[in-house]
């Protein structure tokens, strides 16, 4: 009798086992499916911080221009609070610095989605080119909602690319590099509302401005030719 109950307290413990064995594969299973699915999920919130940043920007020449006769930075001299003093220079910085006012903090200028961007320490006065993630449509003009007048800087063109500016034409090749937004990027228009446009749409988009040549200040940017 002893025997038995030994026997049958030792199959107990080895189907435990092998309880625990087949509940472990079955996790690893479930880890190897959710897990990507879980890595690319945790990109959106860092995308929507992104359309946020923009829709700040968006707002902040919205009220520039409100405040100055319907024009944005980029066709006010200096003296008159813009920046086209700038135009033509590698200071993209001093067009976004003209909405200092309207801008509560610098924060506004990175791309939380790029992890290089530390503004824990800076302000308007210590903020450098090196710092800003955005791009300025350095003619984009107020009244026209299909000019673009910012986005994200991580693109590349077959544009001609002179006085640090990127020179897009109807049938200039634009592509966002693959990081930080794979595929696609936003831009916010000059009436404010801002748009994920992915690489295919930026020929639509230059046609519907009615720009000959729109012209892009863009940060860092590195030319294709």
């Amino acid at each position: 009798m002893g025997m038995l109950a030994r026997d049958s307290r030792q199959r107990q413990a080895a189907f435990t086992l092998l309880d625990l064995i087949f509940v472990f594969c079955i996790l690893m299973l479930l880890a190897g499916i959710l897990l990507p699915r879980l890595a690319r999920t945790n990109g959106r919130p860092g995308r929507v911080l992104c359309v946020n940043q923009l829709k700040n920007i968006g707002l902040a020449f919205r009220t520039f221009a409100s405040d100055n006769s319907s024009q944005f930075p980029m066709a006010l001299a200096t003296e008159n609070g813009g920046s086209s003093n700038y135009l033509g220079t590698p200071n993209i910085l001093p067009h976004f610095k003209s909405l200092s006012n309207e801008l509560s903090t610098v924060d506004s200028l990175r791309c939380p989605l790029y992890t290089k961007s530390d503004y824990r320490r800076l302000n308007w006065a210590t903020v450098a080119e090196k710092n800003l993630d955005y791009f300025v449509g350095v003619n984009a003009l107020a009244d026209n909602p299909a000019h673009i007048v910012s986005g994200d800087r991580f693109l590349k063109s077959d544009a001609p690319y002179s006085n640090y500016v990127v020179n897009l034409i109807a049938n200039s090749s634009v592509q966002w590099l693959p990081k930080p937004h794979p595929n696609s990027g936003n831009v916010v228009f000059s009436d404010g509302h801002v748009e994920p446009i992915p690489s295919t749409e930026w020929t639509n988009r230059i046609r519907a401005s009615g720009l000959q040549v729109m012209r892009l200040a863009v940060p860092q940017y590195v030319p294709t030719k």
